[in-house]
């Protein structure tokens, strides 16, 4: 662990949480008794919060190449969505097709998909382009009556 907060303080951090979440899942399994990270402090100390944004040709190659490193179909579409419209992951999780009004191009996210418990609205029109591929071709009515109501499914 040393090792690698020498090189990488925050990856160091993110390593000791992935252990932590091991062992406990060790334990309500009853794979093992014990944690033996359970004193494990931060090896990377306390983080610092970061001020960096991506410029505008770090925006450019991601979005370029989006399609040719996701591993799974839908991935790429998640991920224009989520920066196009600056919502949260979680928001975009629980969206429902119910949530998005075509006509206005709007989403409206309740209280209860929220982060804060306060419901809101968001537009983005290129958003709305990019969403309109989810389906793999286009998005046609059938695909949103569908018999599930989420957005996006967890499963590839």
């Amino acid at each position: 662990m040393d090792e690698i907060a020498d090189r990488a303080p925050v990856m160091a951090n993110r390593v000791a949480g992935i252990l932590s979440q091991m062992f406990r899942f060790g334990i309500h399994r009853a794979i093992v008794e014990a944690t033996p990270v359970q004193l494990l402090y931060r090896p990377g100390g306390k983080e610092k919060p970061r001020a960096r944004v991506l410029s505008e040709e770090e925006l450019r190659a991601f979005l370029r190449n989006l399609d040719d490193v996701c591993r799974f179909q839908r991935l790429p579409h998640v991920l224009r969505v989520l920066l196009l419209t600056l919502q949260r992951r979680s928001e975009l999780a629980l969206a429902e097709w119910r949530e998005f009004d075509f006509k206005t191009k709007t989403w409206t996210i309740p209280d209860a998909h929220a982060k804060t418990g306060k419901g809101h609205g968001t537009a983005s029109a290129k958003s709305f382009a990019v969403s309109s591929r989810v389906s793999g071709s286009a998005f046609i009515p059938a695909l949103m009556r569908a018999s599930w109501p989420a957005v996006f499914h967890l499963n590839p």
